[in-house]
């Protein structure tokens, strides 16, 4: 048959299959799997804000793969929760990327460089501040509103035994009924 003894045929298929594994490869990737490839974007935004003289964030890269298994990076359920940059020699800032790690639980950045001008950590903290004063300030309208209550109540005791020596007791229902009626509804 033809020179080199090759069948079209079989080079045609061998072309095919190999295009479908390549195919395959690109769907089934990490990266193409959604997830993972924004939490890859978000681990190389985050790479790109900092200097890294030791080299030590080198792999994270989305080309290397699933970034479950990258340096420094912790994954449960397929997902990013823990990022442990400790000691690492790292300056700059942390990108505001690190928003977009919604499993994200732990984050150690100690002992660098990291200079605190990232809005997204302060931002952070403000708005945690700000759940804690509101937490605080409910705490405290309700423990006071229970002291004036069971002040009130013991007042209203003893002026109703007074008033009524048959039955000196008033039941905590029937002074929350009395209050609320005549602190409350009728000023």
């Amino acid at each position: 048959m033809g020179g080199r003894g090759a069948d079209p045929g079989a080079a045609r298929t061998v072309v095919a299959v190999v295009g479908i594994v390549v195919a395959a490869a690109a769907v089934l990737s990490p990266a193409a799997a959604g997830g993972l490839g924004k939490e890859a974007a978000a681990l190389v935004a985050i790479r790109a804000a900092l200097h890294d003289p030791g080299q030590v964030l080198r792999g994270w890269d989305p080309k290397s793969g699933d970034p479950c298994h990258w340096n420094m990076v912790t994954c449960y359920g397929g997902h990013v929760q823990e990022l442990s940059m400790t000691q690492q020699n790292l300056s700059g800032t942390l990108s505001p990327a690190i928003g977009r790690l919604r499993s994200l639980t732990y984050l150690d950045i100690s002992f660098n460089n990291l200079s605190d001008d990232s809005q997204v950590m302060d931002k952070k903290v403000i708005i945690f501040g700000i759940y804690i004063g509101i937490g605080c300030i409910l705490l405290a309208a309700l423990v006071a509103g229970a002291v004036v209550l069971i002040w009130q109540w013991r007042r209203r005791q003893r002026v109703f035994a007074v008033a009524d020596d048959e039955d000196p007791s008033l039941t905590y229902a029937d002074f929350i009924q009395h209050y609320l009626l005549t602190m409350i509804i009728i000023p």
